[in-house]
This record gives structure tokens, sequence and C-alpha cells, in this order.
């Protein structure tokens, strides 16, 4: 299943950690061009989405819908 990726949030949670895209993708153990579609708001998979919460340290539902 796909969630699309609130990036106005996930912009606001990068900052706030002090994380840019490559960071990020390395933490979540994702590709860089993951991080860039849900910065666009895209749609990614469940456990693209988890991944990149777990490594913000967020609920993933204050990231994805």
């Amino acid at each position: 299943m796909k969630y699309k990726a609130n990036a106005e949030k996930l912009k606001f949670f990068m900052l706030s950690k002090n994380i840019n895209i490559t960071k990020l993708a390395k933490k979540a153990n994702v590709s860089t061009v993951s991080i860039n579609k849900a910065l666009k708001g895209c749609e990614l998979y469940g456990n693209t989405c988890n991944r990149i919460a777990d490594a913000l340290e967020t609920p993933v539902t204050d990231l994805f819908k």
C-alpha cells in the first residue's frame, strides 16, 4: 500500500533535526530518490514511510497519510 507524504512536515522535521537528504536516506536505509519523492509530496510504500519516520524519530502518521 502507498501513502502520500506531507512534504511541509517532512521538511520541518528535517530542519529541526538538522538532517539533509543524503543523511536521512542513509539513516533510513532508503535511496535519496525516495527522500526527494517524499519532499515533492509523492506516494511511497508503507515500509519506506516507516523507515523515514523512524529515522526522524517521528510518528509515521505525522509525515504520511
